[in-house]
């Protein structure tokens, strides 16, 4: 079950250490953990810490062919500071390798055949990624995977509607979809107020099936007219990095594989459980018993 991924690889620099992430590279991990065959179309810097990426990536397994290594561009990193709570704020190098994406030509005469197409919005920060993902999301055939990733300064957000009208499924938080609503956050800690502002979105962004994830309390999937609703297991949180790409990871895997068809509301608990789990650990790539984690056992 072959998916792509496009976007940013970077490290994640925390005050405990230095993490490998970017949210394709966190969402390849985990579809692989899951069964899945991911590549991840990306880009490093000929340095210490792209070196030190493909590496990392090559051990799990992961392909590496369509990561290019810029000479003149230095591997991304992110300075991360957690709260008492383990919410993270960024700050960004810019620029960086993973903004000059390419997509190879024999990658994009075979995207009618894969599965899914997984993409955020922080890799469009600038044109250039703009076209690579164009053509990436031209062909007919994969399920296409709209993981939006605001983080400010880099949170466009006529440039995330525009886009939504291309995608299958549109995954965000709450505090995004008040962003690209204009709505107060508080607002939306009401669960009929955020499916109501949750329909107004799928109205204004031409996307009929749209899950926002809420942090403590859970997740809403919006299915054209039909809501289903999880709430998130209790765990100790140590960060939340890579949590909502461990669930972009199980929501888009279910989706591929039939589970949304059987059962949307088992398939949105267990990708609330696999994101529970990773923020109760370190970094954004724990490895795991991906059936015990789904099943709510580890």
């Amino acid at each position: 079950m072959k998916t792509i991924g496009f976007g940013e690889i970077l490290w994640d620099c925390l005050p405990h250490g230095n993490f490998l992430g970017g949210a394709p590279f966190n969402v390849a991990h985990h579809l692989q953990q899951l069964g899945a065959e991911p590549v991840v179309v990306s880009a490093v810097g000929r340095d210490e810490f792209g070196r030190e990426a493909l590496t990392r990536i090559r051990a799990r397994g992961i392909a590496t062919s369509e990561i290019t290594e810029h000479p003149g561009l230095p591997t991304g990193t992110v300075n991360v500071q957690l709260d008492a709570r383990g919410n993270a704020s960024y700050v960004f190098t810019d620029p960086a390798a993973w903004d000059r994406i390419n997509a190879s030509e024999d990658l994009l005469g075979d995207v009618s055949e894969v599965k899914a197409v997984v993409f955020g919005s922080l890799a469009l920060r600038h044109e250039f990624n703009r076209a690579s993902l164009d053509a990436l999301l031209a062909p007919r055939g994969p399920l296409k995977v709209f993981d939006v990733n605001l983080r400010p300064p880099y949170d466009d957000a006529p440039l995330v509607l525009a886009l939504t009208r291309r995608v299958d499924v549109l995954k965000l938080n709450d505090g995004e979809l008040a962003k690209l609503t204009g709505e107060n956050p508080s607002s939306l800690a009401d669960e009929p107020a955020l499916i109501h502002v949750a329909r107004q979105l799928a109205t204004a962004a031409g996307c009929r099936s749209i899950c926002v994830t809420r942090g403590e309390r859970g997740a809403l999937w919006l299915r054209g007219d039909v809501v289903h609703t999880a709430a998130a297991p209790r765990v100790t949180v140590r960060d939340t990095i890579g949590a909502g790409d461990a669930f972009t990871a199980a929501l888009t895997l279910g989706l591929v594989n039939g589970e949304a068809r059987r059962s949307p509301q088992n398939l949105l608990a267990r990708a609330c459980r696999l994101g529970a789990f990773v923020a109760s650990c370190d970094g954004a790539q724990p490895e795991y018993d991906a059936e015990k984690v789904l099943a709510g056992a580890a």
